[in-house]
């Protein structure tokens, strides 16, 4: 899960249609997107345990996140160091 989880947050640490959210914002913007993705599991998990599989995709969010960015202020901060430039795009 956390491979996939850091492959999103890869692809869309950059999007352009989002440059200017929150941490906060980006972090919510993983999330529901992980949780669309799994949403066919709801099935196999008892009604009791959905807010637990959700607190623990939100755990793993953070965690993935938090490795992501250490040692940057905020993810406006990490974007503005890490963007790409035009010979990354090349």
């Amino acid at each position: 899960m956390k491979s996939m989880i850091a492959n999103l947050i890869e692809e869309e640490i950059f999007n352009s249609n989002y440059i200017a959210e929150s941490d906060s914002d980006f972090m919510k913007r993983i999330c529901k997107h992980i949780f669309d993705e799994v949403s066919y599991l709801r099935q196999f998990v008892p009604t009791e345990y959905h807010a637990e599989v959700i607190s623990e995709i939100e755990d793993q969010v953070l965690q993935v996140y938090q490795t992501k960015t250490y040692g940057h202020l905020n993810l406006q901060h990490y974007r503005k160091i890490h963007r790409p430039t035009a010979k990354d795009i090349v």
